[in-house]
């Protein structure tokens, strides 16, 4: 009886298999993806994961055997019968396998890193990592053959020293098609368009230093300021919301400079007394004017590391490099600090000169 339902369960697959044969599936992974994509068949299931290994994209290949009795059998090489029969272990085809005795073959995997892997039942085992594409499909082609086997021999012997018959072979076809992330994301678009509006409505800003202007200058700033701590906040919650980025991923990147092109918005740039306060021309002055020698000197300082360390570019570095030095330059004799001159121009030679 147990003979009987064991070939009733053989042949059952063997019509499975054979209507499945060269089936192709369609699959998109994305990076941060835990589930990833499984194919599930009658004797099995077939799953894909997309993994970063050092900034590369890889799908990890995993077989998983939902038979009762037979196994899989997976080459790397195309090879005939005759090879097969010499190998360890011994491969055979079932009488009923199609094709002439002695003249029947097998496809091979090429991504497989062993000449043959067998997955007996309810085994699950990782075939190998898979290269893949960001701009174009990767397609792989995976064929498997279904072979009944002696278990006991198996357990006894050890799997290179028993042999598998061939009942069946499907030929499946996979097309992976792999989901970055780019700059035309459209949270990435969305907040890098807010971030240049906001610069650019700065470039075109004048706040007034006259005490009788109304609103004062810390009112008519506080509208800008608010508006560029609200985008730093947005941006470091989209990196904070993305744990998986690396620091030297694309997307974490991209938003980095974001932060770095806010951080050299610099609202001081932009005071002057509007002229509309006063009967006479005012004096020409700067947003730095009330500082002193000793504080332009470490803005200058604070320029000249974040220049070092990259967190400033050296357009913006000079730019606000010459507006300090020509403040101090503009300065009354009795206002500038013999202690800080000569500080101030060795640092703000270096600036112009890295």
């Amino acid at each position: 009886m147990m003979r009987r339902l064991i070939t009733l369960l053989t042949a059952t697959f063997f019509v499975c298999t054979a209507m499945l044969a060269n089936e192709e599936y369609n699959m998109t992974l994305e990076k941060g993806d835990t589930e990833g994509y499984t194919t599930e068949l009658p004797y099995g299931n077939i799953s894909f994961k997309l993994v970063d290994y050092n900034n590369y994209n890889r799908v990890l290949v995993t077989i998983e055997n939902t038979t009762p009795s037979m196994a899989f059998l997976i080459f790397k090489h195309s090879e005939g019968e005759k090879t097969l029969k010499k190998n360890k272990p011994k491969i055979e085809f079932e009488k009923t396998y199609p094709g002439s005795k002695g003249e029947r073959s097998v496809y091979g995997c090429k991504e497989l890193n062993r000449p043959i892997v067998s997955i007996i039942p309810q085994e699950k085992q990782v075939l190998f990592t898979l290269d893949v594409s960001a701009t174009s499909d990767t397609k792989l082609e995976l064929p498997i053959y279904l072979a009944k086997y002696d278990p006991k021999k198996l357990i006894k012997k050890g799997p290179g020293n028993i042999t598998y018959k061939i009942l069946s072979q499907d030929i499946l076809n996979f097309n992976i098609t792999i989901k970055t992330w780019s700059e035309d994301d459209p949270e990435y678009v969305s907040t890098k368009s807010a971030v240049e509006k906001y610069v650019q409505s700065v470039e075109t800003a004048e706040f007034c230093t006259n005490k009788r202007h109304v609103p004062s200058l810390t009112q008519q700033k506080l509208p800008y300021q608010e508006r560029k701590d609200s985008l730093v906040n947005v941006i470091k919650t989209i990196i904070g919301n993305h744990s998986e980025w690396f620091s030297t991923d694309k997307p974490h990147v991209k938003y980095s400079e974001l932060l770095t092109l806010l951080n050299t918005v610099d609202l001081n740039e932009h005071t002057r007394d509007c002229g509309k306060h006063n009967t006479t021309p005012p004096p020409p002055r700067c947003g730095y004017c009330s500082l002193s020698s000793q504080q332009i000197y470490h803005q200058l300082d604070d320029i000249y590391q974040q220049l070092r360390t990259g967190k400033l570019k050296k357009d913006a570095a000079l730019k606000k490099a010459q507006a300090l030095n020509a403040c101090y330059q503009k300065h009354k004799k009795s206002r500038k600090d013999p202690n800080y001159t000569e500080k101030i121009s060795r640092f703000y030679s270096r600036i112009v000169s890295y």
